[in-house]
């Protein structure tokens, strides 16, 4: 059963994955259209310039209409209008001003201007589309747009699958979290810890701050004797926006009060450490603050992004006896497994 549970488990978590990684894709794809739509923009810029100045030499004396070349040039600014919302309009000379967008001028007289695709700094791998005029004055004109396939094709990539992958995002945490609540206080067969790290690690200034995310609340440690019985409990009193991941240490070793049975420490990569002395072993109580949680304490799942790095646990992965089932290391109690599975109907 314990196998079985991993195994879908598992499935679940890839297929979030695996959901996040084709709205992902789909975004790729777009940007890809984008260069090409950019380049259309450019060349049909480039072909009214050159027409412009073909129709002004042309008709310059007054007495010819450049026919031909006027219905080339208004079919240029036909299709132009396919792909952004364009404004234009004659001067005396006969040359056709085009702006894109809301007010940025792509063609002027005999000039003509372009777009550019340019990587996001903030977003690896999304483009934004740059203006370029004058002595490579630049602008960014990615919201600009309002019509055309250029602007759909934004509203897909920044909007649309955006608000997809948030909304994804948030069920895998919420799926993370409500089955890791459960989880992190209850037991399984060798549930039973003499070391044990959390998942996620602080940085320094992340050390300084008080953990997000808390309740107010105590949460408990058992410390448990080779037979599994437990021998002491620990209350540990957590105050929400005040305790540091520091604090709550310090808290912790003064309530135990004897390294030789349990001590908490802070590891190098900002991650908290709690080991047994020899002969000792301990699980997790009640937890009213959400600290477990919080670092990932006995999770069932790991996840910092959501649907895109959701997984197993690395300690259910190496051993299904870390599936907690039950509390308090009770044989054949299924309590925390019950919980877990009215999570489906809720």
């Amino acid at each position: 059963a314990r196998m079985q549970v991993k195994v879908q488990s598992d499935v679940l978590a890839s297929r979030f994955r695996g959901m996040h990684s084709q709205l992902k894709g789909l975004r790729n794809e777009i940007n890809g259209r984008l260069v090409a739509t950019i380049n259309q923009v450019n060349e049909l810029g480039q072909k009214v310039a050159e027409l412009n100045k073909q129709i002004n030499s042309f008709e310059g004396g007054g007495q010819r209409i450049a026919n031909d070349m006027r219905d080339a040039r208004n079919q240029a600014i036909e299709d132009l209008s396919e792909l952004v919302d364009v404004n234009s309009f004659e001067d005396p000379n006969g040359r056709t001003t085009v702006i894109i967008g809301r007010d940025w001028t792509l063609v002027e007289g005999n000039n003509r201007y372009q777009l550019e695709g340019k990587m996001k700094g903030g977003e690896l791998g999304m483009l934004n589309i740059d203006g370029v005029s004058t002595n490579d004055n630049r602008r960014d004109l990615t919201r600009i747009f309002r019509e055309g396939e250029m602007s759909e094709m934004l509203r897909m990539r920044d909007d649309t699958i955006v608000e997809y992958q948030k909304n994804l995002d948030e069920i895998a945490f919420s799926l993370a979290g409500k089955v890791n609540k459960l989880h992190a206080t209850g037991t399984g067969i060798n549930s039973a810890s003499e070391m044990m790290k959390s998942t996620f690690g602080l940085n320094s200034a992340a050390l300084n701050q008080p953990l997000p995310f808390l309740k107010d609340g105590i949460f408990q440690l058992h410390l448990v004797d080779p037979h599994n019985e437990i021998l002491e409990t620990y209350e540990i009193e957590i105050q929400a926006g005040k305790d540091t991941l520091p604090d709550i240490v310090q808290r912790l070793n003064q309530t135990i009060n004897d390294p030789g049975l349990l001590r908490a420490s802070i590891e190098g990569d900002g991650s908290l450490l709690l080991q047994s002395g020899s002969n000792y072993k301990f699980i997790f109580g009640e937890d009213q603050s959400s600290i477990a949680q919080v670092l990932g304490l006995n999770s069932f799942f790991d996840t910092l992004k959501g649907a895109e790095d959701i997984q197993l646990s690395r300690h259910i992965i190496e051993n299904t006896n870390n599936i907690s089932t039950g509390k308090d290391l009770i044989p054949g109690d299924n309590r925390v497994a019950l919980e877990i599975a009215k999570l489906q109907t809720r």
